[in-house]
């Protein structure tokens, strides 16, 4: 058998998921074109709700995939393109307004943010769950025995535990923010500032490369405000994106991914 379909996932034999990006953009495009284009109730609905429903019942169409599969830099770009374009037509701004600006107004999370929160989730419920002998934690725990190599990490005899301790490592290393769960009931908390962290340290990153902040360190708002360009023009008003990602705090959905300097400490 060279397929298997659970839970609606095909997985391969040699275990890829390539094809498994392709799919989830075709399903962003589906849900959001039945639930968007053609549906004028919808979109006569205030903006703040149109961006619930498409959180909720769009993006949260391929949520339940993302904590067990691995997608490609180049997949999670895709993916961010399609999510990123049907934002930009819920705010009805031009084609040409930058990803910056776009993710300021709408607060969404990034792809590599919500995946980051997904394998999160999982992680910490297997780590935590009241029945360690079921199969899921067995393994985990058989994993965990494997030694850490090269061969591991990339290549056909990857250990899936191992690569996601990695990953996190790595996340730690950039400054993501984890917060362990208090109980089994805390961990969507706990994976949400997670991948709140990771989204919005991807949007500094894009905010500071296209308009470096003043040599001076002034975070203050120049007048004029600069308009070559709307991420220029975003990073003037919102401070350069220069509070730090300790700043959002830890709880859930106190302080959103697109927090800027004016807001962010105490929200």
């Amino acid at each position: 058998m060279d397929l298997y379909k659970y839970l609606g996932h095909l997985f391969h034999r040699d275990l890829s998921d390539a094809a498994a990006a392709a799919r989830l953009c075709g399903r962003l495009q589906a849900n959001f074109h039945r639930l968007f284009t053609r549906n004028s109730h919808v979109r006569r609905l205030p903006i703040g709700a149109q961006l619930q429903i498409f959180t909720s019942c769009v993006v949260g169409s391929i949520n339940y995939l993302l904590g067990v599969i691995e997608l490609s830099t180049e997949a999670m770009r895709d993916l961010d393109r399609t999510i990123t374009t049907a934002v930009r037509l819920i705010l009805r701004l031009p084609s040409g307004t930058s990803n910056v600006l776009i993710s300021l107004l709408s607060r969404k999370l990034s792809m590599a943010g919500i995946t980051a929160r997904e394998q999160e989730r999982v992680y910490l419920q297997l780590q935590h769950t009241s029945y360690p002998n079921a199969i899921a934690p067995s393994l985990i725990r058989a994993l965990r025995r494997e030694p850490v190599s090269a061969a591991t990490l990339v290549g056909p005899a990857t250990n899936s535990l191992h690569v996601v301790e990695h990953r996190r490592a790595a996340l730690l290393q950039r400054g993501a923010v984890f917060s362990a769960p208090c109980s089994y009931s805390d961990i969507p908390r706990s994976a949400h500032v997670l991948g709140r962290s990771v989204s919005y340290l991807e949007m500094q990153a894009l905010v500071q490369k296209a308009a470096p902040p003043p040599p001076n360190g002034s975070n203050l708002m120049p007048i004029p405000v600069p308009s070559h360009g709307s991420t220029v023009h975003a990073a003037a008003i919102h401070g350069h994106a220069i509070t730090p990602v300790r700043a959002l705090g830890t709880s859930h959905g106190a302080t959103p991914s697109a927090s800027v300097a004016q807001g962010a400490v105490g929200r």
